[in-house]
């Protein structure tokens, strides 16, 4: 299971209702992050693929594939503004190992400058045009 926040599902909402995307789920995928820890994707998706789990936390649709399940299982999605930054962030994940390397500073949050919505289709002002 993965957790939203009231703040994460309010915002989701938002987001979903902007685009028009009014029956959409909650996408969320691992991406391999190299030394800097594993890098989260966050984002509306229309259809579930084969191999999704489909859950629902805060009333929120949220398909995860299997792959990317057991790195994110347990966690928390949260919305998290910094300064200019804002976007989705997973939170309290058991399943990240502590870095060790010291190189880059990537665990996936807001401080690392992912927000867990790099594609854009989240409204963060940082990305790529929302699809």
């Amino acid at each position: 299971m993965v957790y939203l926040t009231v703040k994460a599902a309010h915002k989701f909402l938002t987001i979903r209702q902007e685009k028009l995307r009014k029956n959409a789920a909650m996408r969320v995928a691992v991406i391999g992050g190299g030394c800097a820890g594993l890098k989260y994707f966050i984002g509306l998706d229309d259809m579930s693929e084969q191999d999704d789990f489909a859950m629902e936390s805060q009333g929120i649709p949220i398909l995860i594939d299997r792959i990317s399940l057991p790195y994110v299982q347990g966690s928390e999605i949260d919305w998290i503004e910094i300064g200019k930054r804002e976007g989705f962030a997973i939170l309290n994940n058991p399943n990240q190992a502590e870095r060790k390397s010291g190189c880059g500073s990537g665990e996936g949050g807001c401080k690392s400058g992912n927000c867990g919505c790099k594609s854009g289709r989240c409204g963060s002002p940082s990305s790529e045009t929302p699809e």
